[in-house]
């Protein structure tokens, strides 16, 4: 029969603060003995302050800095981040480009926009057509319209970035995106 442990046979040392700390005890099934570590580090568990000296059972252990958790989570504070998630403002790279100049003007317009999305979805259904019919392994073997095609393509893009790049207020937030 394992030996039951209460308050005579488990010595408890009083912690600066006034909690009674419990030392940690090992049971290798002959004995109960004190532990090798013998150390309490801030980290670990802690005998409540209302432990009583008669007790055979010591009180539940809780750990410092710790708060109630309940099963449900407070309905008050979830309405609250939820009210700071809609008033927050929606990020628009737009925020950081010029406040005047052709360059913003011609970034933020919505046909600049579309026709940027329509040469990305062009210059995807190219690369479709390229692959079935090109047959030169680099653009210098291909045929002129492939090689026409492509440069083409480059030129839009390479004037797309540039645009972008210029709208920015600061040339770093272009780093950022």
């Amino acid at each position: 029969a394992k030996p039951q442990l209460d308050c005579a046979t488990m010595p408890a040392l009083i912690s600066p603060r006034g909690a009674t700390v419990v030392q940690d005890w090992e049971d290798d099934g002959r004995q109960v003995r004190p532990s090798s570590a013998g150390r309490r580090w801030p980290w670990q568990q802690q005998w409540s302050d209302d432990a009583s000296e008669g007790c055979s059972i010591p009180p539940t252990p809780t750990k410092r800095g710790t708060q109630d958790k309940t099963i449900f989570p407070d309905s008050t504070k979830m309405k609250e981040q939820l009210r700071q998630q809609m008033v927050r403002p929606h990020y628009n790279v737009a925020n950081f480009y010029k406040k005047e100049g052709f360059t913003q003007w011609l970034a933020k317009h919505p046909r600049f926009e579309h026709a940027a999305l329509l040469l990305i979805l062009l210059n995807a259904i190219w690369i479709a057509i390229e692959t079935d019919a090109n047959k030169a392994t680099i653009l210098l073997d291909a045929p002129p319209q492939f090689q026409i095609v492509e440069h083409f393509f480059c030129v839009c893009f390479t004037y797309e970035i540039m645009v972008r790049f210029f709208a920015f207020e600061w040339k770093t937030y272009a780093c950022r995106e």
